[in-house]
């Protein structure tokens, strides 16, 4: 270790191959008790940062800075929902951009990895409570802000083709909960989750024998969504147990067989 540097020596090789490398290096740093809560691949953000105290961060991930990368963390109509803060998150290799990026009203979050695998940020967000007074970031004052999913999204962030956890995910996500805990799913169900039940009677519903109005699983259909979230559904099926257990139907058994 040099004395002159007086700290670790960083990786003189590239030290991210893919932008979910990177993103996933982030992810690593974002502490458990500070109130941050990171949403991946949110809102159209490679990762939305939220804090207890409701500011947001739209953080864009890329390897190499370049004209396409400043449109997508600036592009959207001036009264739509946005991120207090818009920020680039980069390979320390590209700390260079910063000034451009401020000139734009664009904050740079660097990630350096050292020889030993520590992961550092510049500036290093998390390493005051003061983190709001620490930067120099532009507000951009949003008309509104983006509204958070229902639960925090288990999918990588900076991934090609992403995975999403949308709202309408989450509700199709509920639905599959009601067939697993009930054994099958109605009209009334599909009201109150506001989905529409016509794509899913057509692809991957069948009828229940002697009951008109329900739904079951066809053969094959079953892992559809749940397969997508590991995490989550799991979570959603413990919430959604309440709701089968107060919605009972009178004269049918409480479950049917898939």
């Amino acid at each position: 270790m040099s004395e002159e540097m007086g700290c670790e020596t960083m990786r003189k090789t590239k030290p991210f191959e893919k932008e979910a490398d990177l993103c996933a290096a982030f992810l690593g740093r974002v502490p458990s008790d500070q109130g941050w809560t990171a949403y991946p691949e949110t809102a159209g953000w490679d990762i939305l940062l939220t804090h207890a105290d409701g500011w947001q961060i739209g953080i864009e991930a890329k390897l190499r800075m370049n004209l396409k990368v400043l449109s997508q963390a600036l592009d959207y109509p001036w009264h739509d929902a946005g991120p207090d803060f818009r920020v680039l998150l980069l390979p320390a290799s590209a700390s260079q951009y910063r000034e451009l990026a401020d000139a734009l009203g664009l904050g740079v979050i660097t990630v350096a990895v050292g020889a030993r695998g520590q992961v550092r940020l510049e500036p290093d967000l998390f390493g005051t409570p003061q983190w709001l007074l620490c930067r120099n970031w532009f507000y951009w004052n949003p008309t509104k802000r983006h509204t958070l999913p229902e639960y925090v999204p288990d999918v990588a962030a900076g991934v090609p083709s992403p995975v999403t956890l949308t709202e309408w995910k989450i509700r199709a996500l509920k639905i599959s909960a009601i067939i697993e805990l009930r054994g099958y799913v109605d009209r009334d169900d599909f009201s109150r989750m506001q989905v529409d039940r016509r794509r899913w009677v057509t692809l991957w519903l069948a009828p229940v024998e002697n009951r008109p109005g329900a739904w079951k699983w066809r053969e094959g259909c079953a892992e559809r969504f749940a397969a997508q979230h590991p995490d989550v559904y799991p979570r959603i099926l413990a919430d959604m147990a309440e709701y089968v257990d107060s919605t009972p139907r009178s004269g049918v058994q409480t479950r049917l067989a898939v």
